[in-house]
């Protein structure tokens, strides 16, 4: 992992065309459009409790 972050050079992010493929996996891996657009999901899945008592606070809230 070091020696991939030290590169001196990033090929896939100098072409437009690979970069164009990485921009798409950023998009779809990190950004709100991406996992993060499904954070509440996931916060669910591993604190069901949490989740519910989450779910109540936003009924009362609305």
């Amino acid at each position: 992992m070091v020696h991939h972050i030290k590169k001196q050079e990033w090929p896939a992010l100098d072409c437009d065309e690979t970069y164009e493929k990485q921009r798409a996996r950023f998009d779809r891996d990190f950004s709100l459009r991406g996992f993060c657009a499904h954070i509440d999901e996931a916060v669910a899945q591993l604190f069901p409790d949490l989740a519910a008592i989450s779910s109540r606070n936003r009924r009362a809230l609305a």
